[in-house]
């Protein structure tokens, strides 16, 4: 007993030191082993959102229903807020429009969920996926959709699971999809589980 108090006593900076060290060296390689998956689709909620529960319908949910593969991950940004509506935005606003941008530029982004102002500002962008390029008019005709004279851009999301179970605090909130993504066919099959 008085040799473990000895060392404890002289060592236990170290020993906590190297606790620690082992800790970090787990989390970071833990980290990079989730990083190396592939991401199936990723999103943004942009001046809606919905309780924890919605998130993890949307996120763990998703993951499950696209086949649950351990090599693959959904990335999920959670609610921002961006008044667009401002005729001088905040810098506040200006830098979250500006890391939308920048993901949607570097084709990051795959879906963005969001209130009608989002929609009518990325639609005057031309950053949206006119969304008959990836659904047939059969397939558009199920949902209340948000066109303008590029097409439709967005698909609205009062009668998906997500607002019928969870709720969204916007309402009408909407999905689109921004030209960029990588992701066409992924995206079209995570609506149709939004609406499953």
């Amino acid at each position: 007993k008085k040799k473990w108090e000895y060392i404890w006593n002289y060592y236990k900076w170290w020993i906590l030191g190297a606790v620690l060290l082992v800790g970090i060296i787990v989390s970071g390689v833990q980290d990079a082993q989730y990083q190396k998956r592939q991401v199936l689709v990723s999103g943004i909620f942009i001046n809606t959102a919905t309780e924890l529960d919605g998130y993890d319908y949307v996120k763990d949910g998703y993951w499950s229903y696209a086949g649950a593969d351990p090599d693959t991950r959904v990335e999920l940004t959670e609610a921002r807020s961006i008044r667009f509506e401002l005729e001088q935005p905040t810098e506040m606003d200006v830098n979250l429009i500006m890391s939308v941008d920048t993901m949607i530029a570097a084709g990051d982004l795959d879906y963005i969920i969001g209130d009608a102002s989002a929609v009518k500002f990325y639609a005057q962008r031309e950053s949206l996926l006119d969304l008959t390029e990836i659904f047939s008019e059969a397939q558009l005709s199920q949902w209340n959709v948000m066109a303008t004279d590029a097409g439709v851009m967005a698909i609205e999301l009062t009668d998906s699971k997500l607002q019928q179970q969870f709720g969204l605090y916007t309402q009408p909130s909407y999905i689109m999809i921004p030209v960029n993504t990588s992701h066409r066919e992924q995206c079209a099959h995570f609506i149709q589980y939004l609406f499953q």
